[in-house]
């Protein structure tokens, strides 16, 4: 699982492909903005601080109504890093 902090040393382990993988939210619909809103700050950090590039990122999500969330709160300058669904990305090489 990756994990991103301010200290890592991310760039020299950058491969092809970054998966961000979402929790499972059985919290309200408060907690579950929270972290919709973390992981669309994650692709962020990943792409402004450590020059990733937005097509070398990917957000999976295990629900439809969050990959939705997320491409909204991603359009505009983000919209390259690619968000989808645990289901839809099975069989898919990024």
């Amino acid at each position: 699982m990756f994990v991103c902090s301010q200290t890592s040393t991310i760039c020299k382990h950058v491969s092809t492909t970054l998966l961000l993988l979402a929790a499972i939210f059985t919290a309200g619909n408060l907690r579950i903005l929270e972290l919709l809103f973390s992981q669309v700050q994650v692709a962020k950090y990943l792409v402004n601080r450590y020059k990733v590039c937005m097509s070398d990122v990917v957000i999976l999500t295990p629900y439809r109504e969050q990959r939705s969330k997320i491409s909204e709160l991603l359009k505009g300058a983000y919209e390259d890093i690619h968000v989808t669904t645990v289901i839809k990305s099975q069989g898919t090489k990024f």
